[in-house]
């Protein structure tokens, strides 16, 4: 839908702007009026192509200038031409006093084929003896897509294949700028495989640093032990000294020390024994 058009400069007409509401809108006025003229301007806007003889002062450029109305649907199609998108997006047409046109959509420069192709989803023109639309194939596609609801599946589609068409063009970067051979691609896509091939796990990592660790220092651990080992078995011990003591207390009573929790028992002196410590 047009909400708004802006003719400057362009044939007949000098300058003239006017809105359009919403609904069904006729247009009409005697012939030269310039009902035509409008037409191609707005045709103008849809990617027609111009030249200099359109200008209605050769010396000034011409600016045509619309309001077009787009759906949420239509989000995806700009996003694919990187253009900043709104339900009512500016397009503006210029025609320098030289005969070339830039175009611009929400202020962005775009090409005459993007420019059609942003259009097409909004406005179609018929003139006399022209076929209508329900021949193309596209509009076929578009119709059966309406009809199976297959918007967000499209949608999801395109977005793939933009993913797609990004990825392409970033190899198609790296290969002409020498950047990656052929065979630093097969070492990668190699070291994919081994990667996707180990299963890796969550923290993985992390124990294996540890195992690492401990690996790394058994030689210390070792020796360590060694020592502790040679402490608790030499003549002068703990284990000795505790023995020594378990004798001298024997007078008293029945004695026996647990040397492993190193806590000394004598029978009938304490009101907790063995048993009451959970020892075996």
């Amino acid at each position: 839908m047009i909400k708004q058009l802006l003719i400057k400069n362009y044939a007949l007409i000098e300058n003239i702007s006017f809105q359009l509401k919403s609904g069904f809108s006729v247009v009409s006025g005697e012939t030269g009026a310039g009902k035509s003229i409008m037409l191609d301007a707005i045709s103008l806007l849809c990617g027609k192509r111009a030249d200099r003889s359109s200008l209605f002062n050769k010396d000034n450029k011409c600016v045509i200038e619309g309001v077009f109305v787009f759906q949420p649907e239509n989000k995806i199609l700009f996003e694919q031409k990187n253009l900043d998108f709104e339900i009512e997006t500016i397009i503006r047409r210029e025609i320098a006093v030289n005969g070339k046109s830039r175009v611009f959509v929400n202020d962005t420069p775009v090409s005459l084929s993007d420019l059609k192709e942003i259009t097409s989803s909004v406005v179609e023109i018929y003139a006399q003896h022209q076929s209508i639309s329900l021949k193309e194939e596209k509009k076929q596609l578009q119709i059966i897509d309406s009809f199976a609801k297959n918007d967000e599946l499209k949608k999801d589609y395109l977005l793939k294949y933009s993913q797609y068409n990004t990825l392409l063009r970033e190899i198609k970067n790296y290969e002409i700028q020498g950047k990656i051979s052929s065979s630093e691609i097969d070492f990668i896509a190699f070291q994919i495989k081994e990667l996707e091939e180990s299963f890796l796990k969550e923290n993985e990592k992390e124990e294996l640093e540890e195992s690492l660790k401990i690996l790394e220092n058994a030689e210390d651990i070792t020796e360590v032990l060694n020592v502790s080992d040679q402490l608790l078995n030499s003549e002068n011990s703990v284990l000795s000294f505790l023995s020594e003591i378990e004798k001298e207390l024997q007078q008293f009573g029945k004695v026996e020390i647990d040397t492993r929790l190193s806590i000394v028992c004598v029978a009938g002196d304490f009101s907790q024994n063995k048993e009451d410590l959970n020892m075996p």
